[in-house]
């Protein structure tokens, strides 16, 4: 199952950074042979996004490729995202606080690659204008799909070229300039009623650059004047500013063995709110379970269920969310021995500049490590025991007069 990622909205096209590609590293030539994926990972790499399904591209097909060479186990994607584009009467583009909107980034990291699938964690952060600092938004996304073409995210270079762009879909081939660098694209658009959404990759990498979603209107673009296919109002974007590398700790490690026959995980807590100089008020209960349906060598991966909403609901009913873990990225439900064994109390893991914060090891012992993700405005929290899995999890956003939040711990694993 893929659940794409839910776009916030936003605007103003921030200052950006410059897209450095990235080629594969290859295995040392004294290097064990790597374990066979495992057959659970089949299913993953059939789920396949939006777009390579408009261009016609089969599972089969994307099988028979790898990641694209930019694309390995630690790199991250960095995107702005933003919304709320309107056009006035005097066919002036409107943006920021005159068309309603803000403006935000999303990070997206590669946690995994094996055999024929890949996982990809998310997280959305958005622009506070009065603080003049990004907040966090929303809990993290995760991806997982065939290691060529996960999501919309990426599709191989190879896939590109076999395109037919006599479709009945708009597909077009050109160039378009991205912060001062020109590339070779390809553009995919659809139309539903007044709905018109876009992708636009780059022929080179296989990387998206840009993602469009918006009603249409009569008005051209002032950017695309020359551009039939865009005229109208554009409600969400993504765009790439910036890819790099991101040697985590243990990355080159295998899950722990305890993932091996994982079925579930659940973890119980509750909402927050803390206010300043008063003790912390509990607020409504969480109960959520993260029920495995594919195991790797270097990944899990299934869906994640809010049990109250489940028995409430009943589970026909129930907004199912894909869930997964790797052994790169910030960390979710494990950590490899080796990334546990490698932490040290202080160590800074990774920063973004651009957001402003910092994935530090905030405590360690011979029991259990403490990753904090620090940020003047909001923190996330999670601790490892020994054997790797996620014991507890917190994230919390300041607020006016103190903190909001939510903390659950683990309760249960078969």
């Amino acid at each position: 199952m893929r659940v794409a990622p839910s776009f916030p909205l936003v605007l103003l096209l921030i200052s950006f950074c410059s897209s450095v590609a990235l080629s594969q590293v290859p295995p040392k030539p004294d290097a064990p042979p790597a374990k066979a994926p495992s057959k659970e990972l089949d299913p993953i790499a059939r789920e396949l996004g939006d777009a390579p399904k408009l261009l016609g591209l089969t599972p089969e097909a994307i099988a028979r490729h790898p990641a694209p060479p930019v694309i390995r186990v630690g790199t991250r994607l960095l995107y702005d995202t933003g919304s709320s584009y309107a056009n006035d009467a005097n066919d002036h583009w409107l943006f920021h606080e005159q068309a309603g909107g803000g403006i935000g980034l999303c990070a997206l990291d590669v946690a995994a690659i094996e055999g024929p699938a890949a996982v990809v964690v998310g997280q959305f952060f958005g622009y506070n204008p009065t603080s003049g600092r990004f907040e966090i938004l929303g809990a993290t996304s995760c991806n997982f799909g065939p290691a060529a073409a996960v999501g919309d995210f990426w599709i191989h270079p190879e896939l590109l070229k076999s395109v037919d762009t006599t479709s009945a879909f708009r597909v077009r081939r050109g160039q378009y300039t991205l912060h001062g660098k020109v590339h070779n694209v390809l553009r995919v658009r659809v139309s539903s009623g007044s709905r018109t959404t876009q992708w636009m990759y780059d022929t080179d990498t296989g990387l998206l650059l840009i993602y469009r979603s918006g009603s249409t209107i009569v008005h051209a673009s002032p950017v695309e004047k020359d551009d039939e296919d865009w005229d109208g109002v554009v409600l969400n974007h993504m765009t790439l500013v910036g890819v790099r590398h991101i040697e985590w700790p243990g990355m080159n490690g295998k899950a722990p063995e305890w993932c091996r026959n994982l079925k579930r995980m659940r973890y119980q807590g509750h909402h927050y709110v803390t206010l300043d100089g008063f003790p912390p008020t509990s607020g409504g209960a969480m109960d959520m379970e993260f029920r495995a349906s594919a195991r790797g060598n270097s990944m899990l991966a299934g869906e994640l269920v809010d049990v109250l909403e489940e028995s409430r609901a009943g589970r026909d009913a129930l907004s199912r969310r894909a869930f997964a873990s790797g052994v790169a990225g910030p960390g979710l439900l494990f950590i490899t021995p080796e990334a546990f064994k490698a932490m040290r109390p202080g160590q800074v893991l990774e920063r973004e500049e651009r957001i402003g914060y910092e994935l530090v090891v905030a405590h360690k012992d011979q029991q259990q490590v403490v990753i904090e993700l620090r940020h003047p405005l909001f923190f996330t929290r999670r601790v490892y025991d020994r054997e790797g899995r996620m014991i507890m999890v917190e994230q919390a956003a300041r607020q006016l007069t103190g903190w909001q939040g939510w903390v659950q711990r683990l309760v249960a694993v078969e």
